[in-house]
């Protein structure tokens, strides 16, 4: 029941800069797209959510390789989604156990180029890493909007270090010399042929998301 000046006031945000090596439990790719759908009240599981996570998948997969945070551990009710799809998709669920998966998936969060999965909790942790990182849900009613926006106002403190206090040219300078990508999107998945419509134009993107039309 406060305005959120006051979580301002008492947070300060940092990003993870102290995480462990992974290198003896996983072996990774040298450049991937870390991937962590689960099944949440916001993104329920559903016959069009699986549909759109496999699509998603086969097109990201096609141009770099994909580490995939499904794990084989249940202990919340989140369900993790699995995929038969190997290739350039990289499981990792056998090398986690209940001790070490946070520590393992997010050591390759940190290594990756970017995250792509659930909104929730772990597209969190991609920013802080200094990792972009793009979302989906498809209930908006079943999340709290106030958790978006404090996410959002974290991650832009953590990419300029204050808001309207600090010069453009500051916070040109500041993002430029720190090299970190803080970008945080959390999209509904339902609106991805609105996303392919107005960015491509008549280069659109068919059912599998495979390139139509002409350059």
């Amino acid at each position: 029941q406060v305005p959120v000046t006051f979580i301002e006031r008492h947070t300060r945000y940092r990003s993870l800069d102290s995480i462990p090596s992974t290198e003896s439990m996983v072996t990774l790719p040298d450049e991937y797209v870390a991937v962590k759908f689960y099944f949440s009240q916001c993104f329920p599981d559903t016959p069009e959510n699986r549909h759109a996570v496999a699509e998603l998948l086969q097109a990201i997969s096609s141009k770099t390789n994909v580490v995939l945070l499904s794990t084989n551990i249940d202990i919340d009710d989140h369900s993790d989604y699995h995929t038969d799809m190997y290739g350039s998709i990289h499981p990792v669920k056998d090398n986690m156990d209940v001790r070490n998966n946070l520590a393992i998936q997010t050591a390759i969060i940190a290594r990756a180029k970017a995250f792509i999965g659930t909104y929730g909790g772990f597209s969190y942790v991609a920013p802080f890493c200094g990792v972009p990182s793009v979302s989906f849900y498809s209930s908006e009613d079943k999340f709290l909007p106030v958790h978006l926006d404090v996410a959002h106002r974290a991650f832009r403190m953590l990419k300029f270090g204050a808001f309207d206090k600090v010069p453009k040219k500051a916070q040109k300078e500041q993002f430029s010399t720190n090299g970190r990508r803080y970008e945080f999107m959390a999209l509904n998945i339902n609106n991805l042929d609105i996303l392919d419509y107005i960015s491509f134009g008549e280069v659109g993107y068919d059912s599998r998301l495979q390139r139509t039309g002409k350059a």
